[in-house]
């Protein structure tokens, strides 16, 4: 094989080499340049639905219903006409190594006015707190 043939193998394994190369950064920079162009689409998708009033005026809405239907729940029962009744199970003392006495007796009691659980407070401070929790959290 003589050095003419040598070279030219060698010339043209290299221009195979930098053509690749160079088609490889090609590629590579247009990759970067869509990244780039999804990137700005997301920000402008971002900024219309940061300047979307809508989601704040439902969430307003929402907690004004709830808030005010467990109000009437609580203060609004208390001008209903009538008597809650509740039901309570006593447990009698027993005598003697349980000989005398002893069993459960049912009791009934009426109630007057309002009468809530503390279920009905715990669900407005959940309500109020997500309300002004996610409004804090929002970039305005």
């Amino acid at each position: 094989m003589t050095l003419d043939i040598i070279i030219m193998l060698a010339s043209t394994i290299m221009g195979f080499v930098f053509k690749m190369m160079a088609n490889s950064q090609k590629d590579r920079a247009e990759q970067y340049n869509q990244l780039i162009g999804t990137m700005k689409q997301e920000n402008k998708m971002l900024e219309a639905a940061r300047a979307y009033n809508g989601g704040k005026l439902i969430r307003r809405f929402i907690t004004f219903v709830v808030v005010f239907s467990l109000f009437m729940l609580t203060v609004g029962s208390g001008f209903i006409p009538g008597v809650t009744s509740m039901i309570s199970e006593i447990t009698k003392p027993e005598y003697i190594w349980g000989l005398f006495g002893g069993g459960t007796e049912i009791k009934v009691t009426e109630l007057k006015g309002m009468v809530y659980s503390k279920d009905i407070t715990h669900a407005m401070y959940a309500i109020t707190g997500f309300y002004f929790g996610s409004s804090s959290a929002g970039r305005n």
